[in-house]
């Protein structure tokens, strides 16, 4: 009997996007411009909760000059209206620069007029000193906040006369832009919408306000939509919000997000990107995982654990739960040994699959142990689908299985036709395929005779042309990865030290032999019309003064890297891969898989099982998932489990340790990163 999967919205599922407005006034915010202020501060407090619902807004951050009163009577009532208050201040700095002074949710009254105390504002009840500036600088506010009292600043109007830019100016302004501790700055609108020298600045292209960037960073600073809430019908503006991804709403989450502000930090203008289908949750009932279900992120989530914890088992169990047979021999032997001694041949497995076309709607895969899987509805109804058809083109592989795809150019192939030019004729067409395995699958075939053919016609062109017995090394010719008709036909008219060079497989008999043959046999062979097979270069250079290598030409770890760049592109379906820093160069994790990733992963979902730091840290997981394998001391039997800390983004302090201590290179893994990540 079906055993049901709940959509248990408690179970953590890592960093989202929360629509957050911070900069939000009280009613007696009129008083501070000299105007009659609004009477009634809980009636008032009811109407922002009311509009911010209206809007979508799910965090508040409670900011008025100088004073702090408000939050007693608006904290309470959001409460019931899951709307979380960031309790602050806006203060202005010594110079004149307004600055918005953010603390946890759980912070007290008590604490919060301490904090202001700290800045020498005393009187908070009074309106007459809430334009009175505070007796520290921009920079010593910025260093109060956050190293003193553990919250954030966030440099308020920044394009305004009371902003940064127009305060200060010179070497002051450049120090203050630089400063370490400046993390956020907030604007009106859009980056290109900013004046243009300031629109510099922001972009890091202004030499003398450069800020030092992460590696494979866009942004170097976070800037947000978060101006004035004076009256709650301005929470419907867009220039009052912006959307910020975090693991829970907390001032960790928000400083979080300021330091990675490419993934975390979309302002209000900027588009919401496309649905995309996503395995939301998977579960297993029986075998070493029995019991256990995990959701997902619709982003880049990532398996931690020791050897034997699970990882690989539920890279393979997707696979499996899919009905997806690996590409390559030793892949195919490594997933049945694991679907046979891990998982269990009685096991059944189910995954929740949320599926944007032609209309949004969830599905359950549903695999019981060696029965073909099926696809049901959100009612429970079989349909009469491959399980291909809810989630796309979804791609799995397993551990090592990228080095081994570097040598097979029929499985290069697949991968270089997501990069076809598509028309409508082109993208109706695929549509059907995906409806229609059978016929990819005959496709595949028939390509795989053709290369066959191609093989066989060559080897008899060789054969007539070298006499002897020779046919050991023009096997070995044969099996060559680098071995091109044009190239070959080159070497053959260079001669036999060219041929030797270029084929080590080729005895030195066997390449003079071809050499003799010369000019015939080189035209014979360009004259054939033998079949275009896949070139991937990857370039070792830069974008400025590149410098592409052909695959046949790399390091295993370069292959693999080449191939996975093109697995992270031109596809917005689910990819799963298993440890790929075991076939990469770890240079090349940095340099070249993370910048892509966390492009591509705003409009893709990843999961990747890992022991390398680069994967999550510089990836900025929005979800790390901590597997460890437990004993049951009376049975003696082995299984794994998630402890609830260990399951959540870097936000989370327990994720935090989890990834220092487990990941490769522990804490000196870290070091390079510490201002990014605070540990």
């Amino acid at each position: 009997m079906e055993k049901t999967m709940a959509n248990d919205m408690t179970l953590s599922s890592g960093a989202r996007f929360y629509r957050c407005a911070l900069q939000v006034n009280p009613n007696d915010y009129p008083s501070y411009r000299g105007q009659t202020p609004t009477p009634g501060p809980k009636d008032y407090a009811g109407r922002l909760l009311v509009e911010a619902q209206k809007n979508g807004i799910e965090a508040l951050a409670i900011t008025h000059h100088n004073n702090c009163d408000f939050i007693q009577v608006i904290r309470p009532l959001a409460k019931g209206m899951g709307i979380v208050i960031f309790p602050g201040f806006e203060l202005k700095s010594s110079e004149g620069v307004h600055t918005l002074c953010i603390y946890d949710p759980e912070t007290d009254h008590a604490r919060m007029q301490r904090y202001l105390g700290e800045f020498g504002i005393r009187d908070t009840a009074s309106s007459n000193n809430s334009n009175d500036p505070s007796k520290q600088s921009f920079r010593e506010i910025l260093r109060i906040v956050q190293d003193e009292q553990g919250g954030i600043a966030i440099a308020a109007h920044g394009t305004n006369s009371d902003g940064l830019f127009e305060v200060l100016s010179g070497r002051a302004c450049m120090d203050a832009w630089k400063d370490e501790r400046l993390l956020a700055v907030q604007i009106p609108g859009s980056i290109d919408d900013l004046p243009q020298n300031i629109r510099l600045i922001v972009e890091n292209q202004n030499p003398e306000y450069r800020r030092d960037m992460a590696r494979g960073a866009e942004q170097a600073i976070a800037v947000v939509n978060a101006g004035d809430v004076a009256k709650p019908e301005d929470l419907a503006k867009k220039s009052t919000w912006s959307w910020i991804k975090m693991a829970d709403i907390s001032v960790e989450g928000l400083r979080q997000a300021f330091l990675n502000p490419d993934s975390r930090i979309r302002l209000s203008s900027e588009e919401t990107p496309p649905l995309h289908a996503r395995l939301e949750e998977i579960e297993w009932e029986g075998g070493f995982l029995d019991g256990l279900r995990i959701r997902l992120n619709e982003n880049l989530n990532v398996l931690v654990g020791g050897r034997g914890a699970g990882k690989s088992t539920v890279v393979e169990s997707i696979r499996h739960a899919f009905g997806m047979e690996p590409a390559t021999d030793e892949a195919k032997k490594s997933h049945r040994a694991i679907i046979k001694d891990v998982i269990g041949p009685r096991t059944t497995i189910r995954v929740l699959v949320d599926s944007p076309r032609p209309a949004p709607r969830q599905y359950r895969v549903i695999r019981e142990g060696a029965n073909p899987p099926e696809v049901r509805d959100a009612d429970g109804k079989v349909l009469s689908v491959e399980p291909g058809f809810v989630v796309g083109n979804l791609e799995v592989y397993g551990q090592h299985e990228l080095s081994e795809l570097s040598r097979q150019e029929k499985e290069q192939l697949r991968l270089l036709e997501r990069f076809a030019t598509d028309s409508s004729d082109t993208q109706k067409r695929k549509r059907e395929l995906r409806r229609k395995l059978e016929e990819s699958r005959e496709g595949i075939e028939r390509l795989s005779q053709e290369m066959e053919r191609t093989e066989e016609g060559l080897a008899e062109l060789l054969r007539e042309h070298v006499e002897g017995n020779y046919s050991k090394s023009l096997h070995n010719l044969l099996d060559e990865e680098s071995l091109h008709a044009r190239d070959l036909a080159g070497n053959i008219r260079k001669g036999a030290d060219a041929l030797r060079s270029a084929y080590g497989s080729l005895t030195p008999r066997a390449a003079e032999r071809l050499a003799s043959a010369g000019e015939t046999l080189a035209m014979r062979i360009e004259e054939d019309d033998w079949p275009r097979l896949p070139v991937i270069s990857l370039n070792l250079g830069t974008e400025e003064s590149p410098h592409f290598v052909p695959l046949s030409r790399l390091s295993t770890g370069q292959k693999a890297t080449a191939l996975l760049c093109l697995l992270l592109l031109e596809s917005d379906a689910p990819l799963v891969i298993d440890q790929p820093e075991d076939d990469l160069d770890n240079r090349f994790i940095s340099e070249y898989i993370v910048p892509r990733m966390k492009r591509e992963k705003r409009r893709r979902q990843f999961l990747f099982a890992s022991h390398n730091a680069n994967i999550p840290v510089l990836g900025d997981a929005e979800l790390i998932i901590g597997l460890t394998a437990q004993s049951n001391k009376e049975s003696g039997e082995i299984y794994g489990v998630i402890e609830p800390k260990h399951a959540g983004a870097i936000d989370n302090a327990p994720v935090r340790r989890l990834v220092e201590e487990i990941l490769e290179g522990g804490r000196n893994a870290f070091s390079v990163r510490r201002e990014k990540y605070g540990f």
